[in-house]
C-alpha cells in the first residue's frame, strides 16, 4: 500500500547553489513511485524535512508511514530519529554498513535525478549553481511521466487517481517574457522583460522567471516562451567539466575493494592513502572508516622488516561529453498535429497578394475567385471619375475544414477594403442587414409568446409589418 516504506537518501554537492544549499535529501514511496526532494544546506535539517513530509502525509492522504528505509548514515541514525520512530511505532531499515545496495532504490533515484539535472543544466547553459532549480524541474518530471514499473502508469496517476496534463511543460532555461501586472507599473514602463525559465512553483500554478537585469525570481502565470532560445548561452560559457560534480563517482569503499583484488593476495602490506575525489558520502557510516572494518583489517605486520609500500593505479573515472558541450547544436522540429487527407504539405496563410502569388495554391484559389467574379459580371469597367474617391479591393485568404477537422481546400475572397473610405463622402450609405428566418422567430417567440402548439410563418414584409404596428 502507499507510504507502508519510504525510501531516503542524501547526496553532497560540491558546488553550493544560489542558494546556499549543499545537499538535497529525497524521500521515495515504494508502492506509487512518488518522489519528494528537499535542498538543504545542513544535514541536520534532514530529520525537520522528514517530519514535515510526514504531517503532510497524515493530513493529505489520512495514512502513516509504516517503514523507513535509509542508509547508515548519521544524519538518520541519531537519537531523534530514533526516539521519534519509537515514538510514532515507525520500523526503522538501515542498511549495513559499506552495503549501500540494501538502499538501492533510493540510490538509482540520485543517479536519475542528477543525469537530468546534468542534462537540463548543459543544455541551456544554466550555469551549475542553479541545480537546485533543475532538482526541482526534475522531480516534478518524474512525478508526472509514464513509469514502466507501474505498466506505463504516473506516480500523480497512481496516488492521485487522475492524469496529469502536459500541455504546460516548457524547456527549461528557455527565453520567456512574463507580463508585469498593470497595477505595479505605469503606463510609459515596459510590459515584460527577457527572463529565464527555472521551472514550476511549488505553490504556485504558474511560472519561475529570473531576472537577468536585476536576478530576480518572478512568479507569473502569464508568460510567452520562446524556446529556441537560451539567454544563459550569451552571458555564460561553460566549460566541458563544469557538470562533472553530478557524475556518479565510484563509492569509497568499492575503491577500496578494487584496490585489494589487484594487489597479490600474499602480500602484507600498508594501506597508502587514496586521492580525494568529490563523490557522495550519505551512504557510508562516517564515524568508522572502510580502511578499519574487521571484515577487511590489515594483518599484523613486524616492526624490524618494514614492508614495501606498493603504489596502486587510480581507480577508472567516467567523463561525459554533451553536445552542447562540443558546439552541436540540433534544430528543433515542431510537428503539426492535425488531421489531413491530402499527401502534399499544407501552404501557410499569406500575409499578402503577393506572397499568395508566389505559392501555386493559393494563386488557383485566387484565379477561381477571380473567375467566379468575371463570370458572375460582378462588375462593369467603367472610366475613373476625378472628383470620386476610390473604394480599393483586399484579398482575404482562408483554409477551409472539414467537420472533423482535416483540411478540404483554399479559400481566396476579393473584398472592399473599408479602410479607404472617407467619412461625409461614401459612409453615408446604409446597407440592409442580412438575417435568417430563425433568428426572426426566435426574437418574435421572446417578445410575443404564444401557445405551444401554434407555428409562426411569417415572410420579411409581414414582420416589417408587424413591428412597426406593434412599436
Amino acid at each position: 500500500m502507499p507510504f507502508d516504506i519510504l525510501h531516503s537518501d542524501l547526496w553532497t554537492s560540491p558546488i553550493l547553489s544560489s542558494a546556499g544549499h549543499k545537499y538535497y535529501v529525497l524521500f521515495l514511496d515504494d508502492f506509487t513511485n512518488v518522489l519528494w526532494t528537499f535542498p538543504i544546506s545542513r544535514k541536520s535539517q534532514v530529520f525537520e524535512m522528514f517530519k514535515s513530509l510526514t504531517n503532510l502525509i497524515q493530513t493529505q492522504f489520512l495514512q502513516n508511514i509504516k517503514s523507513f528505509q535509509c542508509d547508515n548514515g548519521g544524519e538518520y541514525n541519531n537519537e531523534l530519529f530514533q526516539q521519534y520512530c519509537t515514538h510514532h511505532g515507525l520500523v526503522f531499515r538501515f542498511s549495513c554498513p559499506h552495503t549501500s545496495s540494501q538502499n538501492g532504490k533510493a540510490e538509482r533515484k540520485i543517479r536519475t535525478i542528477n543525469n537530468m539535472i546534468r542534462t537540463m543544466l548543459a543544455h541551456s547553459s544554466v550555469p551549475p549553481s542553479f541545480w537546485h532549480h533543475a532538482l526541482h524541474m526534475a522531480t516534478y518530471l518524474l512525478n508526472i511521466l509514464p513509469c514502466k514499473t507501474l505498466q506505463n502508469q504516473s506516480p500523480t496517476q497512481i496516488l492521485y487517481h487522475c492524469d496529469p496534463t502536459y500541455t504546460h511543460l516548457r524547456v527549461f532555461g528557455c527565453l520567456c517574457y512574463p507580463l508585469f501586472p498593470s497595477p505595479t507599473i505605469h503606463k510609459l514602463q515596459p510590459r515584460s522583460t527577457p527572463c529565464v525559465f527555472l521551472g514550476y512553483p511549488p505553490n504556485h500554478r504558474g511560472y519561475k522567471c529570473f531576472d537577468l537585469s536585476n536576478r530576480k525570481l518572478i512568479i507569473s502565470r502569464h508568460v510567452i516562451f520562446d524556446e529556441t532560445q537560451f539567454p544563459f548561452t550569451k552571458i555564460h560559457s561553460p566549460s566541458p567539466h563544469s557538470y562533472n560534480f553530478l557524475d556518479d563517482d565510484l563509492h569509497p569503499y568499492l575503491i577500496h575493494q578494487w584496490q585489494n583484488q589487484i594487489s597479490p593476495p600474499a602480500a602484507h602490506h600498508q594501506p597508502t592513502p587514496t586521492t580525494t575525489i568529490d563523490q557522495p558520502l550519505s551512504s557510508i557510516n562516517q564515524q568508522s572508516s572502510p580502511l578499519t572494518s574487521p571484515i577487511n583489517s590489515p594483518t599484523t605486520i613486524s616492526s624490524t622488516s618494514p614492508p614495501p609500500i606498493q603504489q596502486h593505479p587510480p581507480p577508472p573515472t567516467r567523463t561525459i561529453t554533451t553536445r552542447s558541450m562540443k558546439g552541436i547544436s540540433k534544430p528543433r522540429k515542431i510537428f503539426t498535429l492535425s488531421i489531413s487527407h491530402s499527401n502534399h504539405i499544407i501552404s501557410p496563410i499569406p500575409k499578402n497578394h503577393k506572397m499568395a502569388l508566389s505559392d501555386p495554391n493559393w494563386k488557383s484559389a485566387m484565379q477561381s475567385e477571380f473567375d467566379a467574379l468575371i463570370r458572375n459580371k460582378t462588375w462593369d469597367l467603367v472610366p475613373r471619375p476625378g472628383d470620386s474617391n476610390l473604394i480599393r479591393c483586399m484579398w482575404i485568404f482562408r483554409r477551409k475544414k472539414n467537420l472533423d477537422g482535416s483540411f478540404e481546400r483554399y479559400k481566396a475572397r476579393l473584398v472592399g477594403d473599408g479602410r479607404s473610405q472617407v467619412a461625409g463622402v461614401d459612409c453615408d450609405e446604409t446597407f440592409s442587414p442580412v438575417m435568417k428566418p430563425a433568428t426572426i422567430q426566435t426574437v418574435l417567440t421572446i417578445g410575443f409568446p404564444r401557445p405551444p402548439s401554434s407555428r409562426l410563418c411569417l415572410s420579411a414584409e409581414e414582420v416589417i409589418i408587424w413591428s412597426q404596428a406593434s412599436a
